[in-house]
């Protein structure tokens, strides 16, 4: 990983301000990313256009309109104590350049740093487009997952670095198995992007 942004600092993208996003997901959402990686990809695509139309937004705030953005984005699978836990890291210039579509000199403007107001409503615009892609690729039904399998419910226990016990789930054939989980992690939504 360190690598990784080096190579992307020192040879991809140009010598300006950059900024490290990081998007961390809650635990049903990291196990869904984990096995299905068209929506990893997805998921990474959704928070990589928040992130950089949330910048030109700032940004036209400010008196900079037209500006124009850019990143990297890679997905890490682990955590650093070697449990799954797929979260998304970015880099991304921290403002916009102005001046591409004429074909003249692009000046780079800097973004002022961001408050927490600014990332509070950045993270409820994520929440909002992941759950909305979610709900789209029928992953999510009202507010709630579609039924595991008891595979899913083991998979989703790595995810969790438990010991899966205690959790009802449906196999493939319409069989019920009653598995047990002792922290209650699969009973739903944790309450959003953590």
């Amino acid at each position: 990983m360190v690598d990784q942004a080096a190579h992307w600092l020192d040879h991809v993208l140009p010598d300006v301000p950059v900024r490290q996003w990081v998007l961390s997901l809650p635990h049903e959402i990291r196990y869904r990313i984990a096995f299905d990686p068209k929506l990893q990809s997805e998921v990474r695509g959704v928070f990589m256009r928040a992130v950089q139309s949330w910048i030109k937004r700032r940004m036209r705030d400010l008196g900079f309109p037209g500006g124009r953005t850019g990143g990297v984005a890679c997905v890490q699978r682990f955590d650093s104590a070697l449990r799954l836990d797929p979260h998304i890291h970015a880099l991304v210039l921290d403002g916009v350049y102005i001046g591409l579509e004429d074909g003249g000199e692009a000046i780079f403007h800097p973004l002022p740093k961001p408050s927490d107001e600014d990332i509070e409503k950045l993270v409820r615009s994520l929440h909002d487009r992941v759950y909305g892609l979610l709900r789209r690729r029928g992953v999510l039904h009202d507010g709630e997952y579609e039924e595991m399998t008891t595979l899913g419910v083991c998979q989703a226990a790595a995810v969790w670095a438990g010991c899966v016990q205690d959790a009802e789930s449906t196999d493939a054939a319409g069989r019920r198995s009653r598995l047990r989980d002792g922290r209650g992690a699969l009973k739903g939504f944790s309450g959003g992007l953590r």
